[in-house]
């Protein structure tokens, strides 16, 4: 995420804060805690055929400050991705739908 992006963001969030405010009860003020920092932040990581990194690396969550995909930092990134979450338990079983007539 670039300064830009971030800054952007944070005024979305403090937007965000006030128009609760304005909204909620004056005696009951929420607590938002404090305002997110960079390292807070995920972004989405987008790559192109000359700067991809793998697919490994791209199905995990990255921080806003990931330089991926530098390519001094190729086929990885400089940041710790978190795991993607996973379903817990088992699957859905199979289930039989009947449609309408006429869908497919």
């Amino acid at each position: 995420m670039t300064e830009a992006e971030f800054a952007d963001h944070l005024a979305w969030e403090q937007g965000r804060r006030d128009r609760a405010m304005l909204l909620g009860d004056p005696q009951q003020q929420p607590d938002f805690g404090p305002m997110p920092r960079p390292s807070d932040c995920t972004t989405t990581v987008f790559a192109c055929a000359e700067h991809a990194i793998g697919l490994e690396a791209a199905a995990r969550i990255h921080q806003a400050t990931c330089t991926a995909p530098a390519p001094e930092d190729l086929p990885g990134c400089d940041c710790t991705p978190e795991l993607v979450p996973t379903p817990d338990g088992d699957p859905a079983p199979d289930i039989a739908v009947a449609l309408p007539p006429g869908w497919a």
